[in-house]
Order: C-alpha cells, then structure tokens, then sequence
C-alpha cells in the first residue's frame, strides 16, 4: 500500500546554500502580524492571497523555523502558479515573538486559526507540516476540518521517539526549565556545533555549506532572550510523541492525508508510519530512499516531487 517513488536524487551529490542570513532584513513577500500572543512573522510567495486559486500553508519543526522551506517554495511556486504559497515562524521560533506562556498545542493551533483569519485565507487551503509542524496540522485540523483541504506530512511528530537521558530531563517540567536556565544556552550552541545537523541531514557531513546557513539561523535563534525558555517548555508541555486522537480526528472527518518520510529518518523513525497507518487508514504514505528526517533540504528533488505529486492529485478530485 507504499506509493512508490522513482527518486531523482537519493543521495546528497551536491552541497547547496540557502544564502546569507540576515534576521533584520525582512525578504519579498515577508511582514509581521500581530495577534494575542505578539508579532508573528510570515511570508507570501506566489500570488497574493485574495487573488490566490488556492493556498498551501507551510508550518515548520520544533527548533527550526520558516527557513526549512526556503527551497520547498520556489518548486511549489513553479508548480501551482496561481497558488500562494505561506510561511509562518511558530511563537517562540526564527522572527515572531516569544512569549512568556505554556508553549503546548493549544499556543500553536490559535496561531494557526488567528493567522489565517486575519490573512483572510479561503475557506479551504491546504496545509503542509514538517515533524512538530506536522503534529500542529493535525491538531489544526482536527479542531477546524472545514477548513483544511487537504494534509501533507513530512515525517510527522505525534508517534513515539526514543528520547536520550538528557533529552528527558530537559523535558521534565521545573527541573529541566532549572537546568536550562543555568546551562541551556552553552549546551545548545555547543551541541549545534558538535552535531552539525547530523541527525536531521543524512548527508550532512557531505554538504558543510547548507550545515553552515542552517547552524547561522539556529545560532541566532539560540542567542534570542527567552528561546532556550519557550523551547523547553514546548519539550515539556506538548506531548509531540501521542497525537493519536488527532490523527484519529483527521480520518473521522476524512480528510485527504499524504505521509511522507525519510528511510533514515533518525528523529522520528520511520517504522512509526506502521502507527499512524493504524490511525489514518487513508493516508498515502511515501518513503523517499536514503533520506534523512530533513532531507527535503538536502535531496530536494524526490522530495519536491513526492509533495507536488500530493498537492496536485488532492486538488484535481
């Protein structure tokens, strides 16, 4: 029941850069929003929303921000000419503001369904999530499924994950915030550079440029007051390894689901598929060979492939 996948590229053969980053200057396209919890950044490529036939919202990761899609919307830009394409940093993440509050679904889902109000979305559009933005679909879905056309999951969080020790005292609530406070901006900036995106690239010791542009945006972020704070609130506020009911929900309201992952996924294992088939019997599933739980960045070509393939399949019935 896999839909099979012909990759064009299954391996990194050539490093690639995302540019220079530059947080102050805001791209084409970008602007600020401000809603309950503060100013949210997004951006519009593509046509603009009024005019747009469709729109894809794209919603990023745990600790990354809207970057990740940096080459994801230029292919769905050539793809879909008459769509806008929108990204979006969650609180607490790359522009928006991070505000002092309990970072758990319901902070991420009333982001979602203020921003698209207030951006005047249509009253359907498809959304694209990437690991806790995958998660943060689902739950978005599940509580305003009139409003979604369709679900593209890139390796989702919501299934279980082994944690290491320290992974999960960091997430326990008042001794990890205790911790964090007291070493977790030393030992992030640390790990980033020890790490070098290892587990989210599965080339990344092959493509020290795009290792480079991605550890620049994450050391800013890192460095920012109050990031180290919303990011362990999130580890232990969000339960990112059980959104079952959420998936379930999806299917009740049969919403048209493709799952994507990587075969070396080594964030959220790709065997968790088999689970969140059990809870989405719908869902057509991708495995893209040979790639990590970020590879759309690395090897974007079957990735971009595999989501447009999605896209369009969901929008032509």
């Amino acid at each position: 029941e896999y839909m099979g996948l012909t990759p064009l590229l299954t391996m990194a053969d050539t490093d690639v850069s995302l540019g220079p980053f530059e947080p102050e200057t805001i791209p084409d396209g970008g602007a600020f929003i401000t809603l309950s919890l503060g100013d949210v950044y997004y951006c519009v490529a593509g046509v603009p929303i009024a005019s747009a036939e469709r729109v894809i919202l794209l919603l990023h990761g745990l600790s990354w921000f809207s970057f990740s899609f940096d080459l994801l919307v230029p292919a769905l830009v050539e793809a879909f000419p008459r769509a806008a394409v929108v990204t979006t940093d969650f609180y607490g993440r790359g522009r928006s503001s991070i505000p002092n509050v309990t970072y758990d679904a319901s902070v991420f889902v009333g982001q979602i369904t203020e921003l698209v109000e207030r951006l005047a979305f249509p009253p359907k559009f498809a959304v694209v999530g990437h690991s806790m933005g995958g998660a943060n679909a689902v739950s978005y879905a599940a509580v305003a499924p009139e409003r979604v056309s369709q679900l593209v999951l890139l390796a989702p969080a919501g299934s279980p994950v082994a944690m290491p020790f320290l992974g999960r005292v960091v997430a326990t609530p008042y001794i990890g915030a205790a911790l964090m406070w007291l070493i977790g901006r030393s030992s992030l900036l640390s790990k980033l550079e020890t790490d070098r995106c290892a587990y989210d690239l599965e080339h990344a010791a092959e493509m020290p440029r795009l290792v480079n542009d991605i550890i620049a945006r994450l050391r800013y972020c890192i460095n920012r007051p109050g990031w180290v704070a919303a990011f362990q609130s999130t580890l232990a506020s969000y339960p990112l390894q059980d959104r079952f009911d959420q998936f379930r929900a999806t299917f009740a309201h049969s919403i048209p689901v493709t799952v994507i992952w990587g075969e070396r996924d080594r964030v959220v294992p790709v065997a968790n598929v088999d689970l969140l088939r059990e809870a989405m019997p719908h869902a057509a599933v991708v495995i893209i060979p040979e790639a990590g739980h970020s590879g759309f960045l690395e090897a974007p070509e079957p990735w971009h492939a595999a989501i447009v393939r999605a896209l369009a399949q969901s929008h032509a019935v």
